[in-house]
């Protein structure tokens, strides 16, 4: 299966923080964020279920069937100015006892 999804970065100077907001056209979305150093090369942004700042939201299906409860990404910048990145999803699946971690992890994106 395969989703689209669109995304905005967003660097707020003052507070030292960076945003990532997320929408997912199947009926999801997710503001994540993490307090970031300006030289900083190495960061990471959360998001949880619930939250009213940081959140995430899902349409009734989603979060019936497929309730993400949390979201991280971990961004290193690489010294030739590319980026790599690993992230998760901690999905509650119906039918399912254990929490399911969906991980993707990159080399380098630019």
């Amino acid at each position: 299966m395969f989703h689209d999804q669109v995304g905005y970065w967003l660097w707020e100077p003052l507070a030292n923080a960076v945003t990532l907001t997320l929408g997912i056209p199947r009926g999801q979305a997710l503001i994540a964020t993490g307090h970031v150093e300006p030289n900083a090369t190495d960061f990471e942004l959360r998001a949880t279920a619930g939250s009213d700042v940081n959140g995430i939201v899902s349409n009734p299906f989603l979060d019936r069937a497929f309730h993400t409860s949390s979201y991280r990404i971990h961004v290193t910048i690489n010294s030739n100015d590319s980026w790599s990145y690993e992230e998760e999803g901690v999905l509650e699946i119906s039918g399912r006892d254990d929490p399911f971690h969906h991980t993707i992890a990159t080399r380098s994106a630019e």
